[in-house]
């Protein structure tokens, strides 16, 4: 009730910082200015040296041939049936064993024409 009549009003208006982009490249490359005059010189090379085998490889292309590759041969021109392995009377449950590596699958049907399930 006090809130929605409070007479009181104020506009804020946001303005963006444009030199935001540019204060934080100087702050960024003085703190790396300092990080690097407290690197011994064998320490630098390293980095350096580093930093160009890291180019080097961004920028050399991937061997796509090492990839694993599907022929449509290795495709099975039929799809093999799993036979159900029990069937729960009174619950409508079918089960079917099969190697999962320990992951259990759960399959449901709506509308089949079950009046309800126990």
């Amino acid at each position: 009730k006090w809130l929605l009549a409070n007479s009181h009003r104020i506009r804020l208006t946001m303005v963006p910082d444009v030199q935001v982009e540019h204060d934080e490249a100087v702050r960024l490359q003085g703190e790396l200015e300092k990080i690097k005059k407290s690197l011994p010189p064998s320490k630098l090379k390293r980095i350096q040296q580093d930093t160009r085998a890291l180019q080097l490889r961004q920028e050399t292309p991937d061997d796509l041939s090492c990839l694993p590759t599907l022929a449509r041969k290795d495709i099975p021109s039929s799809v093999p049936v799993v036979k159900e392995t029990e069937y729960v009377r009174g619950s409508c449950t079918t089960l079917y064993s099969q190697a999962t590596s320990g992951i259990f699958y759960f399959a449901a049907s709506a509308g089949t024409g079950i009046s309800a399930m126990p």
